[in-house]
């Protein structure tokens, strides 16, 4: 399906969507949907309410999509690849489960593609699915994410899925497992170079609240300070941050003002060792006592 619009509104009890109810295979491309979307039940999408297999290219959405559970601004269900700057803006409601940016469950891998869109759930609601059982990559959200329990920037869960190449700019809402990036993560699951700023984005109404995937905001300046993809985004080199010992990076100290995210900050601050954490490669060292008070 290439070349399409919808506007409007589009109701009905389940599996509604801006272009597509229920769809088996099918390919979006180059399709824009500013329709309002409502199931009374289950399963309201931008595009399509539940879709097995296909993919979606070069497309966006910015209507408010809502559904009882499974809302998203591409897909309420979604099975499939999605690519090539899809995108959604707008409101994306669920108001029991399953609400994300671009799918309120999805299955999948996506790359370069974003959502600014606001999500809200009862439970499991994330900037880019509510739940992930696929990867995204490359990707960004930067809406306002909030549910009661399960809800993160990019997943609200991660369920044996992968995040990478990714960030988060807006702000995370919950009562219970909440996080800059994921607010549940299941034993298989996996962040690579995904990070949330902690001084700027807002959790719980407030800024500094650690999380899976964050950074300061020192640290955040040099990995998002790039003319690249973010892709190519690192953290900087490592020994730009702490000095190496027999094979060992070395800790050497745990400063407010490092943690506040200031500019100059001695090498071998506690704080710093969020930027490297997802490589397994890395091995540390305590070299003096530090004062955590």
């Amino acid at each position: 399906m290439i070349n399409l619009t919808s506007s409007g509104s589009v109701s009905g009890h389940s599996n509604v969507g801006g272009i597509v109810g229920y769809g088996w295979g099918p390919n979006f491309s180059q399709v824009s949907s500013s329709a309002t979307v409502t199931a009374s039940g289950d399963y309201a999408g931008g595009i399509a309410g539940v879709t097995n297999y296909g993919s979606i290219a070069n497309s966006s959405t910015t209507g408010k999509i809502t559904a009882s559970n499974y809302a998203g601004g591409l897909g309420g269900s979604y099975a499939g690849n999605i690519y090539s700057s899809a995108h959604t803006g707008g409101t994306v409601v669920a108001y029991g489960a399953y609400a994300g940016g671009l799918a309120g469950e999805y299955y999948g891998y996506a790359t370069d593609s974003f959502a600014t869109s606001n999500v809200s759930a009862g439970s499991y609601a994330g900037g880019i699915a509510g739940r992930l059982n696929g990867t995204i990559n490359n990707a960004y959200a930067s809406g306002d994410i909030s549910a009661g329990d399960i809800v993160g920037g990019i997943a609200g869960q991660m369920n044996g899925s992968s995040v990478t190449h990714s960030y988060f700019t807006g702000s995370v809402t919950g009562n219970s497992n909440y996080g800059g990036i994921t607010g549940y993560m299941s034993p298989s699951a996996s962040l690579v170079n995904a990070y949330y700023n902690i001084d700027a984005v807002r959790i719980n109404g407030a800024t500094g609240y650690v999380s899976a995937g964050g950074l300061y905001a020192r640290q955040y300046g040099v990995w998002q300070n790039s003319s690249t993809t973010v892709s190519s985004r690192s953290t900087g080199n490592i020994t730009d941050y702490f000095d190496q010992d027999g094979g060992y990076y070395l800790i050497t100290s745990a400063t407010s003002i490092c943690a506040a995210g200031a500019a100059n900050c001695a090498k071998g601050d506690l704080s710093s060792l969020l930027g490297f954490s997802q490589n397994t490669n890395y091995k540390f060292k305590l070299a003096n006592d530090l004062d955590m008070s």
